[in-house]
């Protein structure tokens, strides 16, 4: 099983990315929200959606969902 954050990303709109933790692009960023552990990257989007309405997967770590 995979673990998961949730990013913020740097525009005035509230967007959020989800990101495997093992991902290069959250090397150079603040630690983001703990989604938890999960079998697939779905289930770590599902879980993001319920808290926030705009979010994305990270196109570099997780397949667009």
């Amino acid at each position: 099983m995979a673990e998961y954050t949730l990013q913020k990303l740097d525009t005035e709109a509230a967007q959020y990315t989800v990101h495997n933790l093992n991902c290069a692009e959250l090397a150079s960023q603040e630690p983001g929200r703990y989604l938890g552990s999960y079998g697939n990257p779905q289930a770590a989007y599902a879980k993001a959606v319920g808290m926030f309405s705009d979010v994305s997967c990270c196109p570099q770590c997780i397949a667009a969902s």
